[in-house]
């Protein structure tokens, strides 16, 4: 699945607090089976944001057989 890979930093004043997108263990678990049920092992996760909808963004969710630059990946 791809997903960033959680960094930690300090500022004084502040605790350690994971950046990027983290997934609950139940979302993981659904994508886990969701992956399974495509039946290919060069699947990842993507998460998209992109301009539009009501905030002035829009999210996707999907599979994807590429691997981009940029990408962080996470077991």
């Amino acid at each position: 699945m791809t997903v960033p890979q959680t960094t930690e930093t300090t500022t004084q004043g502040q605790t350690d607090a994971p950046t990027g997108v983290v997934l609950s263990d139940d979302a993981a678990v659904k994508v886990k089976a969701l992956l399974e049920q495509e039946g290919r092992d060069d699947l990842r996760l993507r998460v998209a944001v992109q301009p539009g909808g009501c905030s002035g963004l829009r999210y996707q969710l999907f599979f994807d057989e590429r691997s981009l630059d940029g990408d962080s990946v996470s077991d």
